[in-house]
């Protein structure tokens, strides 16, 4: 596991905006050029329009010019020492968008650890290339 990536994600959870669930959830993004982008899941009392941290976290790198070449690894953390939050449905489609394939998607809490590749968390999945 990346400690660093590890250390942003888990001080960026304290800004989780998670008023109705209290399911705190973050993400930290690692660039190939060591930067780290961060973001947290954020509540709308019309739960449709909430947003989850791991979409926060991929919108804001690519508000700053961040393509999916540029991404190295991908890291969701949830506090405490109950179930890891891996990333929703929505949140694989997006990925699966914005990152590449053979990306690294590390899921944590802080007892537990789970790394997989991208692919391997939404198989078959529908990307661009599906609309050519």
């Amino acid at each position: 596991m990346n400690n660093k990536l590890f250390d942003m994600a888990k001080l960026a959870s304290k800004n989780s905006y998670s008023i109705f669930s209290h399911f705190k959830v973050s993400a930290a993004i690692e660039l190939k050029d060591g930067r780290i982008f961060t973001g947290v899941n954020i509540e709308n009392s019309s739960y449709p329009e909430s947003m989850c941290a791991e979409r926060v976290c991929l919108f804001k790198a690519y508000s700053e010019g961040v393509r999916k070449d540029d991404i190295k690894s991908l890291l969701i953390y949830h506090p405490g020492n109950d179930a890891l939050a891996y990333p929703c449905g929505g949140c694989r489609q997006v990925m699966s968008d914005l990152m590449d394939h053979s990306c690294v998607i590390a899921v944590s809490n802080d007892v537990d650890y789970k790394e997989f590749i991208l692919g391997d968390l939404l198989p078959y999945s529908f990307t661009p290339e599906n609309l050519k």
